[in-house]
């Protein structure tokens, strides 16, 4: 669903936070109370009561009535006219008006005692919380501000100000951007005096309101709330220097935004930011150093600030050394960048709503969808002069804070490398694309093993999946790679160990099958022709995953030249063999894949357990199973393509045309040769364990194939060369929900051919059982490749009456797909629908209390009026076929003149214009003079 759009905040300037001298004297007993709420009095709870947590619907709950009153005008919050009254607005200023209520009249003694009671035994409880009233009162009455604060001191004290301090984060998450311009300043003066009086936790409701501090941003409100906050952490600087969890997020969050304060109307404000940062980092480096990696983009990003680039020298002076040292008290570029910086650092440098949106793109958006949401969240937040200076922040939070759980890994929404690769186009300069890259590649440089393998994994997946789409990027992110490397760092010791990073990140990432192979990285045609230096520059800073010209030829080996080797090895006995493919197989794992498809291409006249034995022993040879082996032996033919294709472009050769089986490409092979003879003997007993995987060989095939491979499988299955899905239909189709399109697409495809090729009775039950089970379980919105399938398959097959009940059950969610169906099946197979429609009702109860009836009465009667709409009503083919049956019109006649049955009535125009002669709803009156 679509998320609703934030409210904007005010755009005027705001005032300057009161002083505390410019708040009036009480005002006295005799002051008129305020218009009352609506509804009755909010629930009696303490004081103490906890608030809930940011985001959570309030505890302090106000019941409307019938009667109740219209809500006042708000004196808390923004509203546009047509803007329903806020619930927590509401129910705050119902906490102020029963607290002035109760208090009205009373001196401050006397109103102070009554704020203060505890809930005991034969004492009443307050009808409000004395904590929300007074906060709503300090924010929205400022004439009574200074009164307000004594009294709220007084009541937080009795609960350390837990409940307090809970309240205004709660109001600052949810409202800052909403509240008035009078609030705003009142809600920042009474942060000011919280900070005066040492309060407890007020350190996080200023975390709380540097959220709003986002990068990009120099609007005239973004500028007066930094001006705001850092004026209040200048005047308390001792408070400041104390507070060791506020000083990372201070320091993070200035020395950021001092990026947008460039210009110079905001000299002033620049100037308090750098001496601002630092202070902080001169006299509490410990403490801004748990910043970790974070400190060191940061700086380098502000180094062309005067301020910050004195900062930035000031770190890169620092001697860096290889192995880590204990108690440091000055920090190193190598130091910092080798602590991972905590998530809750990055989640804070985006607002609430941001993060909401988000994380909304990324959890409940499928990718095909996700482009209406992306266009509105950059109208919304990346459509002002110089936002895209917030993307890196975004990429940041993308990489290193979100971890999508592997149940949404495993599910259709979009993917967060979609998200990052969408936010890299929308920069526009070229200083934001390298901060860009800088935030997407950072926690390659100084990976370890035991790190979060999430935190690298959406850029190298951007790289790759890039490589067709759009070179162009992945060509750019291999060029700042090597360009971090070697000279981003600060040192040769740097330089060493961010080399050491990338390595490390690599090899996790190969290791862990993020992605198959980063080999094409080093070989694709844009790389080729824009920039062949890369290939050199990747192969001597990685060599280990960048092979040279000389090593990948001596990888490669002459087809023809293998299989004679192998033709002279299996000659002999398998005593003699096994040992020496486990011993080639040590140095090249490809070994085995070559072994399989080998067999299966000398397999002409060979039962499968004699053309795949050798295959077989060698398997038992290297402890692995038969089943399991086969497919990853198969998921290898793209790593050995792609590394031909390396060796090719090492050696400056073009890859040969197409050539016969012995000599064609891995993938050409596993797909036209391996794949079938599997499929065609899966049902032998040496094959019997694949039969169990055959879901997950036919999504290998189908991974696999181009589109002229897939035209040569459909053509050699409808000439009953093999066939793919026999009696697992059912099975696979229901696994293949969970596969790409082009999956499951080309499995239709298949689908289809092998049922045309086997035009029986059995291939007609197989598909109906196999359609009514999917039927139960798809959902056609989010499916939509299966329900396309399903039409194309259903159309030609005579259904039985399962699947019948089955489509003539089928809710509006299905929109026009079992019309279609019914429509075919009616013209093409007239006796077996009507037969079924005469059964169902002529043993029908009352429609209104069947549902089952009532769908098939409701598509009967749709049907009837497509058919009223598309043929002249004066043609023998004015009815469907299921209406032309007399038993048929008389069971429907006795369901829709039921008197007691409203619904028969009213519904199902069509058929009672059929069956009772009445005139149907869109029939053109008759003019006079027709005939």
């Amino acid at each position: 669903m679509d998320p609703p759009p934030p409210s904007p905040p005010s755009s005027a300037h705001a005032p300057p936070p009161p002083s505390s001298s410019s708040a009036s004297p009480p005002a006295s007993a005799s002051a008129p109370p305020p218009p009352p709420p609506p509804g009755p009095p909010p629930a009696s709870s303490s004081a103490t009561s906890t608030p809930p947590k940011p985001h959570a619907p309030s505890s302090a709950s106000t019941p409307t009535s019938g009667n109740a009153a219209p809500t006042p005008h708000s004196k808390l919050l923004n509203h546009l006219p047509l803007d329903a009254p806020d619930e927590l607005d509401r129910k705050w200023y119902a906490h102020f008006y029963h607290m002035q209520k109760t208090i009205q009249g009373k001196d401050e003694a006397a109103a102070l005692a009554i704020l203060k009671q505890q809930p005991a035994d034969g004492v009443a409880a307050l009808p409000f919380q004395p904590d929300i009233a007074l906060l709503y009162a300090i924010v929205t009455e400022p004439t009574l501000a200074k009164q307000h604060l004594r009294y709220l001191t007084a009541v937080a004290a009795t609960d350390n100000y837990k409940n307090c301090m809970g309240w205004l984060q709660k109001l600052i998450d949810l409202k800052f951007v909403k509240l008035l311009v009078a609030c705003r300043s009142q809600l920042l003066w009474l942060v000011r005096e919280l900070v005066h009086l040492n309060a407890p936790g007020v350190d996080k409701v200023i975390i709380c309101l540097m959220r709003y501090l986002t990068g990009g941003d120099p609007s005239r409100t973004t500028v007066w709330l930094a001006s705001s906050i850092i004026r209040i952490l200048i005047e308390h600087e001792a408070w400041l220097l104390s507070c060791s969890s506020l000083i990372p997020f201070v320091f993070h969050t200035f020395a950021r935004i001092s990026l947008d304060h460039t210009a110079a109307q905001h000299a002033s404000l620049l100037k308090q930011e750098v001496e601002l940062c630092t202070t902080l980092w001169n006299r509490r480096q410990a403490d801004v150093a748990q910043l970790g990696r974070e400190i060191v983009r940061v700086l380098s990003d502000a180094k062309d600030i005067p301020g910050m680039n004195a900062l930035w020298k000031q770190l890169r002076n620092v001697r860096d050394t290889v192995e880590p040292e204990k108690d440091v008290s000055v920090y190193s570029v190598a130091q910092l960048m080798a602590i991972p910086t905590p998530p809750k650092y990055l989640a804070y440098r985006l607002n609430p709503k941001m993060e909401e949106y988000l994380l909304f793109m990324m959890e409940r958006v499928q990718a095909g969808s996700v482009t209406r949401y992306q266009k509105w969240f950059s109208s919304q937040f990346l459509s002002s002069p110089g936002s895209d200076a917030l993307v890196p922040d975004l990429a940041r939070y993308i990489c290193a804070v979100y971890h999508p759980s592997n149940q949404i890994l495993s599910s259709k929404v979009t993917p967060r490398y979609h998200i990052l690769g969408w936010l890299y186009l929308l920069c526009k300069t070229p200083s934001v694309l390298a901060r860009v890259q800088l935030a997407m590649f950072f926690d390659y440089l100084y990976f370890k093993p035991s790190d979060n393998i999430m935190t690298v994994e959406p850029a190298i997946l951007l790289m790759v999946k890039s490589l067709k789409s759009h070179p162009m990027v992945t060509l750019a992110m291999i060029q700042f790679l090597v360009f971090a490397v070697e000279k981003f760092a600060a040192s040769a010791v740097n330089r060493k160990l961010m080399q050491k990073g990338v390595s490390t990140a690599f090899a996790m990432i190969l290791k862990l099958g993020v992605v198959s192979s980063i080999h094409p990285l080093q070989s694709f045609p844009m790389l080729l022709s824009s920039a062949p230096e890369l290939q050199s520059d990747l192969h001597r800073i990685f060599p280990e995953h960048f092979p040279s010209a000389e090593h990948a030829n001596k990888a490669q080996a002459h087809p023809r030249v293998f299989d004679s080797m192998l033709d002279q090895v299996l000659s002999e006995s398998w005593e003699l063999y096994v040992p020496f493919l486990k011993a080639m197989y040590a140095r090249d794992v490809t070994i085995s894949y070559r072994l399989l498809a080998f067999c299966c291409s000398r397999s002409d006249t060979k039962s499968p357990d004699v053309a795949l034995g050798p295959y077989a022993a060698f398997v038992d040879g290297i402890g692995g199973n038969l089943a399991q082996n086969i497919l990853k032996d198969l998921n290898l033919s793209q790593q050995i393509d792609d590394a031909r294709v390396q060796a090719c472009a090492l050696l400056d050769k073009q890859l040969p045309p197409p050539v016969p089986k012995d000599e064609m490409d891995a993938v050409s092979a596993t797909a036209l040769f391996v794949c079938p003879y599997l499929f065609a003997n899966l049902k032998h007993p040496f094959l019997s364990k694949l039969l169990g995987r055959s879901e997950a060989l036919v999504q290998l095939l189908l991974g696999l194939v181009t589109p002229a491979m897939l035209n040569a499988l459909c053509t050699r299955v409808v000439m009953r060369e093999f066939a793919v899905f026999k009696s697992r239909l059912a099975n696979i189709v229901l696994s293949s929900l969970q596969w790409t399109s082009w999956e499951q697409y080309g499995m239709w495809d298949l689908v289809v051919a092998e049922l045309q090729s086997g035009r029986s009775a059995t291939a007609e039950k197989t598909m109906m059982a196999a359609a009514r089970k999917v039927l139960a379980c798809v959902n056609p919105k989010e499916s939509p490749e299966t329900m396309t399938g399903l039409l194309k398959c259903l159309i030609h097959f005579s259904p039985d009456g399962s699947v019948l009940q089955s489509v003539f059950k089928l809710p509006e969610t299905y929109d026009d797909f079992p019309f279609a169906v019914l429509a075919c099946w009616m013209d093409k197979f007239p006796d077996v629908v009507t037969s079924h429609v005469r059964s169902s009702l002529e043993n029908a109860g009352d429609i209104s209390k069947d549902i089952t009836i009532a769908e098939l009465v409701r598509k009967l009667d749709h049907l009837q009026d497509l058919r009223n709409r598309t043929v002249s009503s004066n043609t023998s083919d004015g009815q469907i076929a299921a209406l032309k049956d007399e038993s048929v019109l008389v069971a429907l006649k006795k369901l829709l003149h039921r008197p007691d049955d409203a619904s028969a009535a009213t519904n199902y125009h069509t058929l009672r214009a059929l069956v009772f002669d009445e005139e149907p709803p869109h029939k053109k009156p008759r003019l006079a003079g027709d005939n």
